[in-house]
């Protein structure tokens, strides 16, 4: 019997992770607003009643996918220790990597809007948090030991974010700039904002 669970929560798991990719790839190409459980369905022989079987809802839909993408940001970035400013180089690589090269990366990119509105739905405020506390306390730690000067750190952090979370609309792999070198950008003109000494002149 306990063999049958075993196997049923499986099939459960698995169905749900299907359901999972089908509604970024829908979210991705018509955007939260425009995409359907029908056709997220659809994708995956699943009738809309059928649906609501593993979901509830499209909201909680995005809301799952956003955690997936956060938990695998925070899963790289975690690796690294040391300074503040290699923690912040590992969390904005891992997080340029995830959102730029994955299906669940562009969704993020894609509804930016959605995420930041005030009145948006309670899950993915929940997810969004506790994304940001992860930057905020690197932030935190790096004011701290002297490594970054003081400065207001939750709107700072809105404001990378809001560059991090944009790359999905505009990089392409095939363009000059690498991924890595992409991160390196990013990370150096997060540093001239952030260090105490004399931020690098603007190079445009």
């Amino acid at each position: 019997m306990a063999s049958d669970n075993c196997r049923q929560s499986r099939r459960h798991e698995l169905r749900r992770e299907m359901i999972l990719k089908a509604a970024a790839e829908e979210f991705a190409l018509q955007g939260f607003a425009n995409a359907t459980l029908e056709r997220i369905g659809e994708r995956i022989g699943l009738s809309k009643a059928s649906l609501y079987y593993y979901v509830s809802s499209k909201e909680q839909l995005l809301a799952l996918i956003l955690e997936q993408v956060t938990s695998r940001i925070a899963k790289q970035a975690a690796l690294t220790e040391g300074s503040a400013e290699s923690k912040l180089r590992a969390f904005v690589k891992a997080h340029v990597t995830v959102v730029a090269t994955s299906v669940e990366g562009q969704v993020l990119g894609e509804n930016v809007n959605v995420l930041l509105d005030r009145s948006t739905h309670e899950q993915f405020a929940d997810v969004r948090e506790r994304h940001e506390r992860r930057l905020i306390l690197i932030l935190q730690e790096g004011i701290e030991a002297g490594e970054f000067r003081s400065l207001p750190v939750r709107p700072a952090v809105k404001l990378m974010f809001g560059g991090l979370n944009s790359i999905p609309l505009w990089y392409r792999p095939e363009g000059t700039l690498s991924l890595d070198a992409l991160t390196q950008e990013v990370v150096d003109w997060m540093l001239g904002g952030l260090t105490k000494g004399e931020s690098p002149s603007a190079s445009l």
